[in-house]
């Protein structure tokens, strides 16, 4: 399994909740095949500007699970140190894009890769 490589790796509303983004996209980065990509989906930071947290009712009530913002610049920037190219970053909206952006998206591909 060490040596396994991937052709798509994907991350959905859990990097919240890691502290360290470099080390995550940089064991990413070494694990892409030739031509992979890697997908992120994330609650968007202006969502947590505003307090907003992963939460869920447990039989002990209301739990806040720990979070950690990483700013859109967060993201970039640790991607970029990996060896990650943009695809595409999109912001996405409950319904009204005059409100804050529910969920950021990023598609990337490892430079070295390509």
């Amino acid at each position: 399994m060490q040596n396994t490589q991937f052709d798509l790796i994907t991350f959905n509303l859990v990097l919240e909740h890691v502290r360290d983004l470099r080390f995550v996209f940089a064991q990413a980065a070494s694990r892409l095949a030739k031509g992979g990509m890697i997908h992120i989906s994330e609650l968007h930071p202006f969502k947590q500007y505003m307090g907003s947290k992963a939460r869920f009712e447990s039989d002990q009530g209301l739990r806040e699970l720990e979070a950690f913002t990483h700013h859109v610049s967060d993201f970039t920037s640790a991607l970029s140190d990996a060896g990650f190219k943009f695809l595409e970053i999109k912001e996405w909206f409950d319904s009204d894009r005059n409100e804050v952006p529910r969920l950021l998206t990023i598609v990337a591909t490892a430079e070295s890769m390509l």
